[in-house]
């Protein structure tokens, strides 16, 4: 019995002066996963679709004193729309990272998780094209198009299936991530800005 209590005595004393041993570990699995995630040709594309959105509207803004107060406001309304969608997108993304039964599912059933998430991509592009583009265009008389950011979010469609296959991987590492770490390391520097925080 004593030499059993002189086994387990140190054992304990260590993890009371390493409490962070094992949270140092989770945390390095998540960071490769979600590394790897982030380094899909999809949220490459999603960053550059941020950018664009941001340079869009700052050329907007940049020729203001063109615009009458309610076509500013019809452009900024129909920016702040379009890009809650772009938004709740991928914080649908991070709800199914912190759902251990969604991971599952993915890693399971990718080819039904990549024809839903394709057909959400395919809504926002519609969505983007009635909404801030063609409001765009008719307050600018078409002098700012759109059409860059348009054929980066027909693009998105098409890596689908890449970043499924990324999410499916990633799942035999991590069993569901965090939402302060997905906080800071996937909706953090993925989101798209408000219009407010646009200036040049």
């Amino acid at each position: 019995m004593k030499k059993g209590i002189s086994y387990i005595i140190p054992i304990f004393i260590f993890l009371l002066t390493n409490p962070f041993v094992g949270f140092t570990q989770k945390r390095e699995k998540m960071d490769g996963a979600l590394r790897a995630f982030i380094e899909t040709p999809f949220m490459q594309k999603f960053k550059d679709l941020r950018l664009e959105s941001e340079n869009l509207v700052l050329t907007f803004k940049e020729n203001k004193q063109n615009y009458s107060a309610a076509d500013i406001n019809r452009v900024k309304t129909a920016y702040q729309k379009t890009v809650d969608k772009f938004n709740a997108q991928l914080l649908d993304i991070k709800a199914d990272f912190m759902n251990e039964r969604k991971l599952q599912y993915i890693q399971d059933f990718p080819e039904d998780y990549t024809s839903g998430l394709t057909s959400d991509i395919n809504d926002l592009t519609s969505f983007y094209q009635s909404n801030l583009q063609l409001t765009i265009q008719d307050v600018t008389d078409a002098t700012v198009d759109g059409n860059s950011l348009l054929s980066l979010v027909a693009e998105l469609a098409k890596l689908v299936p890449g970043m499924v296959t990324s999410i499916s991987e990633l799942r035999s590492s991590v069993k569901k991530f965090e939402d302060t770490y997905l906080e800071e390391k996937l909706i953090g520097p993925y989101k798209f800005k408000t219009w407010e925080e646009i200036n040049y």
